[in-house]
């Protein structure tokens, strides 16, 4: 490995071994856990979204089958009574 500041150039800047990455692998180290921290919030924030997109679109196909329901209703009783009155009709005629 090679290292990237000497030990009195760190200590200069007031900052500890630990604290900062002496190393390339270090620096790529710690670079991969950012990278793989960050693709972690996002792939949770795209699963709360899909999960919130859901639910809307759980609410929505609720509403469709209420007003398909009512509207199916609707045609039945009007389909009754158009019945009603060709049996009227055709009892008259």
């Amino acid at each position: 490995m090679v290292k990237l500041a000497d030990d009195d150039s760190i200590a200069k800047k007031g900052v500890s071994n630990e604290e900062e990455p002496r190393t390339c692998d270090d620096k790529l180290a710690r670079y991969v856990e950012k990278m793989q921290d960050e693709w972690k919030a996002v792939q949770k924030q795209n699963m709360e979204k899909c999960v919130e997109d859901c639910q809307k679109l759980e609410e929505l196909n609720n509403v469709m089958e209420l007003k398909l329901y009512q509207l199916l209703k609707e045609k039945i009783r009007k389909n009754s009574e158009l019945e009603m009155k060709l049996s009227f009709v055709t009892r008259e005629i």
